[in-house]
């Protein structure tokens, strides 16, 4: 008899447990007519739409970097 290794699933529980504790949802409300514009772009480009936002947070915080306070 031939070993096969054995396919797991991990469940969806699982995952949106690991998701809440790792992540944060950032929501925000748009015009439906912007919003079916942009995902038809996204789509065309072959562009995840959680990578525009994604890339638009990270270059907000590199333009404003965290200032520490003095003492």
């Amino acid at each position: 008899m031939a070993d096969t290794k054995r396919k797991t699933h991990t469940s969806t529980a699982v995952k949106r447990r690991y998701n809440d504790k790792n992540y944060t949802l950032l929501s925000y409300r748009e015009d439906k007519e912007v919003a079916a514009l942009f995902r038809r772009r996204c789509e065309e480009l072959g562009v995840p739409q959680a990578q525009v936002f994604k890339t638009a947070v990270q270059e907000f915080l590199a333009k404003h970097p965290e200032q520490k306070a003095e003492d």
